[in-house]
């Protein structure tokens, strides 16, 4: 895994954020248990042009620390 922030058990993902035992994700906030799934919030799929809007305002409401989030 690479680029996880606050995360467990998560094994071959990347930018995936508070989340936990996911596999194989790619831009997750929240998840738990997910299997190869892109652009999910809290396990429920996100249209990708709007993901990083709603986890900018997550993040910031959380006080969790996304260096190099796209703007």
């Amino acid at each position: 895994s690479a680029y996880c922030v606050e995360s467990r058990s998560c094994t071959r993902c990347r930018y995936v954020i508070r989340s936990e035992s996911c596999e194989g994700c790619n831009h997750c906030f929240g998840c738990v248990g997910l299997r190869r799934k892109d652009f999910h919030i809290l396990n429920e799929p996100v249209d990708p042009r709007i993901y990083f809007d709603r986890v900018r305002t997550l993040a910031r409401i959380l006080g969790v620390s996304l260096p190099g989030l796209p703007r």
